[in-house]
């Protein structure tokens, strides 16, 4: 697997989840996880890559970034896996 690119790693572990009756869940590149306070939603377009961490100007919320991000990502990932479902249901979101 070293030589794979990670594409082909990608469509590994989707189909080896699969395979076992699980689902591998992607996030967009672009969702700003680090820039969201996971607390309020606000974003902070003025985070770079050097912070670390961060206070939040609308809840004062502090924000470890790495912490925020993984909160948000799995966040994202349930919406996405909420939305799947109802859509392969064909169900309103309501029913959920």
């Amino acid at each position: 697997m070293a030589r794979s690119n990670f594409r082909e790693i990608r469509d590994t572990l989707k189909y080896m989840l699969e395979w076992s009756g699980k689902k591998l869940i992607f996030v967009g590149r672009f969702y700003p996880s680090s820039k969201l306070c996971y607390e309020c939603g606000y974003k902070n377009d003025n985070l770079t890559l050097k912070d670390r961490e961060w206070d939040c100007p609308n809840c004062n919320a502090h924000l470890l970034r790495d912490l925020n991000a993984a909160k948000n990502i799995e966040r994202e990932g349930l919406r996405i896996l909420k939305e799947e479902i109802i859509e392969e249901k064909g169900e309103s979101p309501g029913k959920i």
